[in-house]
């Protein structure tokens, strides 16, 4: 009795060890509850598949605890894990952990929060969360600031003891004047655009892309992708209600007259191409640490997408 204990011991925390732990921000917004319910999905054909090794022995996939941060959302640790049970051959390879956390706090708010929560090696945060709204963000710049630049938080995910070698993180397009499609890459593979923001929104968020750059990417050696959208379409959020996007926002209005800033030339992008795009970045992440072990760290390096 005693040798079962010890060996069932032994499994539980083999398990935990080769869990990939990976950080979501902005969980219960739009693009986040897509990202939770590709997991899920990725994780529900995983099991419709044979996992085997050259034995022929089943082998498990190693399970995936992603951590879906929140801020204030009603009810939302329950409504994931309610949705995460419509889908019956998970079978756990994938976890689900819901925290609520005020992104704009200081470090040692950000510390009490989440030091007891995220073990000290994550795999890649995927940074989505953002006061998005831009008559919003006029009407409250220093308040969208501390949301859409949150400096503690990648602080506290960089320093050590904490590593978080990839950071994936949601700009927009809304970082040009949109008077221009935005962000033509020449055959050099230069961009012809100069970032000119003409909101409050663009300007945080250009000034999250130049905090990643200069005080995470560059000293720490995080690896951080950018990746630039405008408007998202696609089905509602799956999980919790959350705000429209911009289709269901005009089909709200029916004749209402509605005014704008100004007209823009944007870029639209199906939710669903946004979600791939950031697993297949994950299966990179995941595929360069497989075949750089025991390999000199990378370079810190910016990459925009």
């Amino acid at each position: 009795h005693n040798t079962n204990t010890i060996l069932h011991s032994t499994i539980i925390i083999i398990v935990i060890m080769n869990a990939r732990h990976i950080v979501l921000t902005g969980a219960s917004g739009y693009l986040g509850q897509h990202i939770i319910h590709s997991f899920l999905m990725s994780s529900n054909n995983d099991n419709d598949n044979d996992h085997s090794n050259n034995d022929n022995q089943p082998s498990q996939p190693p399970i995936v605890v992603l951590h879906a941060l929140y801020s204030s959302h009603v009810d939302f640790d329950r409504r994931v894990q309610d949705y995460a049970a419509k889908f019956p051959n998970n079978n756990e390879n994938v976890e689900i952990r819901t925290h609520q956390v005020d992104l704009t706090t200081s470090a040692d708010g950000i510390e009490s929060a989440l030091s007891s929560s995220l073990p000290p090696r994550i795999e890649a945060c995927l940074h989505v969360a953002a006061r998005a709204n831009p008559n919003a963000c006029q009407n409250d710049p220093d308040g969208s600031r501390a949301v859409n630049v949150p400096t503690a938080f990648f602080r506290f995910l960089t320093t050590s003891p904490r590593q978080c070698p990839w950071i994936v993180a949601l700009s927009t397009d809304h970082v040009y004047a949109g008077d221009e499609p935005p962000n033509v890459v020449e055959e050099t593979g230069d961009s012809t655009d100069a970032p000119r923001p003409i909101n409050v929104y663009g300007q945080t968020k250009l000034e999250l892309e130049r905090y990643l750059m200069d005080h995470i990417a560059t000293p720490t050696g995080t690896t951080t992708v950018i990746g630039f959208s405008s408007i998202l379409l696609g089905p509602l959020a799956p999980i919790a209600p959350c705000h429209p996007t911009f289709l269901h926002f005009c089909a709200s209005r029916h004749d209402r007259e509605t005014t704008f800033w100004t007209d823009e030339k944007r870029n639209v992008v199906f939710v669903g191409d946004v979600v791939q795009i950031i697993q297949r970045l994950l299966r990179m992440k995941q595929q360069q640490q497989q075949e750089g072990e025991g390999e000199q760290p990378p370079q810190p390096q910016l990459q925009s997408a």
